[in-house]
């Protein structure tokens, strides 16, 4: 099956990059009047930022240094509580999105905020093939290079990626996923609409910023882990009691391991090569599938003649530092052991 493409000005895309900062929740400048009237502080004691446009790693600790040279003491991590912050709209629509285009999320400094391996228990992590914080990269926004890095993170180029952010210019209040946030390719700063080179290092006359080489490398599930994953699930399904096939497969859907359990059924070896495939073809878990298709007919009968797709649990994406690098799929037990299952093999790749 072909991953989506849909039309944006003009422009045909297959994937989103969405700014994690002031498009899902306000930025930390935003809450500043919500945490002066917290802690009792005047109105305006705390400096209003950003302090560079070219983007500036330690503004929390230049903004405590100001806070400071007035007189006060303020902890701005501990300050701002994110619970609660995303925004209804963005997040229907980043879930809605997932089940079309290969989606990203690229941060400036999330880890630093919300601590290491922040993504790994978060409720929208299924919703993304990768996610970048620009602070493990060692490169901020805007700095065009973050952007093509996370591009590459999906797989696609970035003329086929809108940047789901605010408006160039604009500090914050930005209206929640609305148009004037989609940075299309052909519209914007010349980085963010690369055409495709005619050579390896060439770029068109005149053209600005970097370009994008005809051959990427490509992350994927190593033998090794692919063996401990296939040991962890079979522990699992000896704790269940239940005997199931256990596949996994490259990032390219090639099987890379597999096992039948004794007395595992013989029509479970196929289906669980087909979760792992489809679990990696689209990085989305197959227990997601019936959610996306009930309500739309069309789809729902035309998804029906895709080769391998299956649409119930048991197949879970294997991720490394938030890109997929394969896939794993179980067989043979219900559907909801079947993930368990599968999510115990996932849980010790890394």
């Amino acid at each position: 099956m072909n991953e989506a493409w849909d039309r944006i000005d003009g422009s045909w895309v297959r994937g989103v990059i969405w700014d994690m900062g002031g498009i899902l929740h306000p930025t930390p400048f935003e809450v500043l009047p919500e945490v002066e009237r917290a802690l009792g502080l005047p109105p305006g004691t705390v400096p209003r930022g950003p302090f560079d446009p070219h983007g500036d790693p330690d503004y929390p600790g230049r903004l405590q240094a100001r806070v400071r040279e007035r007189g006060y003491e303020l902890d701005l991590r501990r300050a701002i509580s994110w619970e609660g912050k995303d925004r209804p709209e963005v997040v229907d629509a980043m879930r809605r999105l997932s089940g079309r285009f290969r989606q990203a999320l690229l941060t400036n400094d999330a880890t630093a905020w919300l601590g290491p391996g922040w993504w790994k228990d978060w409720d929208l992590r299924d919703c993304f093939v990768a996610i970048v914080d620009a602070a493990d990269e060692g490169i901020r926004k805007p700095d065009p290079e973050i952007y093509l890095r996370t591009a590459r993170a999906l797989g696609l180029p970035p003329r086929r990626l809108p940047l789901r952010r605010r408006p160039h210019g604009q500090r914050g209040g930005s209206p929640p996923g609305g148009d004037a946030g989609v940075q299309v390719p052909g519209h914007g700063p010349p980085w963010e609409r690369p055409a495709a080179p005619r050579g390896p290092g060439r770029k068109r006359r005149g053209e600005e910023g970097p370009t994008v080489a005809d051959v990427m490398e490509v992350r994927t599930v190593t033998l090794e882990a692919a063996r401990r994953a296939v040991t962890a699930c079979v522990e699992r399904a000896t704790e269940l009691g239940v005997a199931v096939a256990i596949a996994i497969v490259d990032q390219g859907g090639n099987l890379k391991a597999f096992a039948r359990m004794d007395g595992g059924p013989l029509l479970s070896s196929q289906i669980a090569q087909d979760k792992a495939w489809t679990a990696a073809a689209f990085g989305l878990p197959t227990h997601q599938w019936w959610d996306l298709v009930k309500d739309n007919p069309p789809l729902l009968h035309g998804i029906v003649k895709t080769d391998r797709l299956i649409v119930f649990g048991g197949g879970v994406p294997l991720r490394s530092q938030g890109e997929v690098v394969g896939g794993i799929g179980v067989s043979g037990a219900s559907a909801e052991q079947d993930r368990e299952i599968a999510e115990a093999g996932a849980a010790v790749i890394s």
